[in-house]
């Protein structure tokens, strides 16, 4: 039997983005013949959505030990003193201060059980699904100790990151640098979620790794995944929906004024157009909006389950995407439910690979990120032709789907261990 170590501290029942990537490989690659045993990290209380539970398969051998003896169970609280204040705030302002992120502390406990799951199940190579970085450390031990190869998963880049990179001191940046090196010529393989990171790294370690150590296996949607309706029915009101929250380095850009401007060109009301933000949103954000008087048009939701997402997601008229220009080498893992949800989008795109799938796709129209005289034109035309029923590509669409994703991460194990064999 083909077993393969799955290192994901975002697993489910967690409802962070990280951990889809990962049910979709443990749902799917048994069908090629590899049979996942999960390493992963307990879930918070704020995390946990076990609804999700009911889409592992029944037999998935899953051990939540990627955790350290002292950690507390969900709910119980720290006594707080000034060091565990202090390392609090730094947490807060986000993973700057460390090459790697709040699993550090538990690495030893996880090689640890990492070593039991092997002994037990003698899986044939390791895949690391990552951020979180500590489970490099991981699996890179556990490659050595065992003498069997591992994969780098990358869902996002790490030394690559030109915002995050930009705001850590230089000593974590020579040592994020370093460790991704050992790392990377450690791995037998490193996969990049897109094609422009892949190129990146590709130039990056071009004098010391072949450009075929870089592949990108990109993100999927997988259909069954989804409680949904078949058809939500026609809607009277021009719904725009934006899917997740904002961050210093993926702001609203200039959505917020490009719908002050359309619903004062077409003279709408909030009967008959809103804006729907999902998820938790800044204050600074709220306040803007609050300062362009247009509270009374926009509707906060609250973040959605996975099993929820179509659902809401057909509901709009049209679903929204931005993309700044630090998200190059970066899809947002939201445009695969968009793809999914079979509603226009509009991209507010500085990110040509983007821009790529959806015209490939035929799924909505893009502008450029900077111009918002384009970006009025692609809402307008949406506007306009709203009771068009929209031409997506289907076949295009079929690409992005989790049968694709699962045959490539079978082809590439598959050569992996052929190659480890070789030597």
């Amino acid at each position: 039997m083909n077993n393969f170590l799955l290192i994901s501290p975002k697993f489910p029942p967690s409802n962070a983005i990280g951990s889809k990537r990962a049910l979709n490989i443990v749902r799917h690659l048994p069908r090629y013949g590899w049979y996942p045993v999960v390493l992963a990290a307990p879930v918070s209380q704020q995390e946990c959505d076990k609804s999700v539970m009911k889409l592992l398969p029944e037999k998935t051998n899953v051990s939540y030990r990627f955790t350290s003896v002292f950690q507390k169970p969900p709910g119980v609280k720290n006594r707080e003193n000034n060091k565990t204040s202090l390392l609090k705030k730094m947490a807060a302002n986000g993973p700057y201060y460390t090459p790697f992120d709040q699993y550090l502390s538990q690495v030893p406990a996880a090689i640890r059980a990492g070593k039991q799951l092997i002994r037990q199940y003698k899986p044939r190579l390791i895949l690391v699904n990552a951020d979180p970085w500590s489970g490099f450390i991981v699996g890179n031990r556990l490659s050595k100790w065992a003498d069997i190869p591992w994969i780098a998963d990358l869902r996002d880049p790490w030394s690559m990151h030109a915002f995050k990179m930009s705001l850590r001191p230089w000593i974590i940046r020579f040592l994020i640098n370093h460790f991704e090196s050992v790392f990377f010529h450690n791995a037998a393989k490193v996969i990049l979620n897109t094609r422009m990171c892949s190129i990146a790294y590709q130039e990056k370690y071009g004098a010391t790794l072949d450009n075929e150590h870089f592949i990108y296996i990109r993100n999927a949607f997988d259909p069954e995944c989804y409680d949904a309706p078949d058809d939500i029915g026609e809607k009277n009101k021009f719904s725009l929906h934006y899917f997740g929250s904002f961050r210093n380095y993926q702001g609203p850009g200039h959505l917020f004024e490009l719908f002050r401007q359309f619903i004062q060109k077409y003279n709408l009301n909030p009967d008959e157009a809103e804006l729907v933000l999902y998820g938790e949103q800044r204050e600074e954000d709220l306040q803007h909006i609050q300062n362009m008087n247009i509270s009374t048009y926009i509707r906060l939701h609250e973040a959605v389950s996975l099993r929820d997402t179509l659902y809401c997601l057909r509901n709009a008229s049209v679903l929204v995407l931005i993309e700044g220009p630090y998200k190059r080498l970066q899809l947002p893992a939201k445009l695969y439910d968009y793809l999914a949800a079979r509603r226009p989008i509009l991209a507010l795109s500085d990110n040509n690979e983007l821009t790529e799938i959806i015209y490939k796709t035929g799924s909505g129209l893009v502008a450029n990120y900077h111009d918002l005289a384009d970006a009025m034109r692609q809402l307008e035309k949406l506007y306009l032709d709203r009771k068009k029923p929209w031409q997506f590509n289907e076949t295009g669409i079929t690409n992005y789907s989790v049968d694709k994703q699962a045959e490539k991460f079978s082809e590439l194990f598959n050569a992996v261990v052929l190659n480890s064999h070789s030597k």
